[in-house]
């Protein structure tokens, strides 16, 4: 009667701690499930391989909105991918200008001064716009020196560069910076940018700003 009495508690006991351990696998497999089904799917498996091939096809414009969500989704490579959108949102910007949208393309340029605000080559663009463009609503003297003077900052003696800086002097009113700026630049460029570069020292010379035809 002991031995049979000592089994069945046994076999309570392991009834138990199965039954405990089984409620524990559900409930972990029920976090797990929930885990899964909030985490937003890595980028090289859904997002990665239309980027390329709207790249690949030169279809830039909408290519932008995808390196948008991919950068707020992949950390591990939000670097690479806002040089990416910033390089593709200032290239969309010229056909903006091209297609006489200068609006349009001042919203590109400031999407890519978002994604890489110390980069050069963007500070340069937002600034030549910023002091040059047709559009007199868009023009903003005072912002394009401050960001021409960070682009030579960051890459001096570039006759581009100071070419830029001199045009934001000049849409800012300060010509005498401009002059002296431009013929910097022209004594830095090659010869074949030089006629380009007089023409708008010219422009300085007599108190005109330049503006894109």
């Amino acid at each position: 009667m002991n031995t049979e009495l000592k089994e069945h508690r046994g076999l309570r006991v392991v009834f138990a701690l199965t039954t405990t351990f089984f409620f524990l696998a559900m409930v972990l497999g029920l976090i797990q499930s929930l885990r899964s089904s909030h985490r937003l799917p890595p980028i090289n498996s859904h997002y990665t391989p239309e980027i390329n091939a709207l790249i690949e096809n030169e279809n830039y414009e909408n290519a932008i909105p995808h390196l948008e969500r991919a950068i707020s989704i992949d950390l591990e490579n939000t670097a690479k991918n806002k040089k990416l959108l910033a390089k593709i949102c200032s290239v969309v910007a010229q056909s903006h200008i091209a297609s006489g949208d200068p609006k349009g393309a001042l919203l590109l340029y400031e999407k890519a001064y978002v994604a890489t605000p110390d980069a050069t080559d963007i500070l340069n663009n937002l600034a030549w716009f910023l002091a040059t463009s047709k559009d007199a609503s868009l023009r903003n003297g005072r912002r394009a020196v401050g960001l021409a003077l960070r682009a030579d900052e960051a890459k001096p003696e570039d006759a581009a560069t100071l070419d830029t800086l001199s045009a934001a002097y000049a849409e800012a009113g300060d010509f005498t910076n401009a002059v002296a700026t431009q013929r910097k630049a022209i004594r830095l460029s090659p010869a074949a940018s030089q006629d380009d570069l007089q023409s708008r020292l010219d422009l300085y010379l007599d108190g005109k700003p330049y503006h894109a035809p």
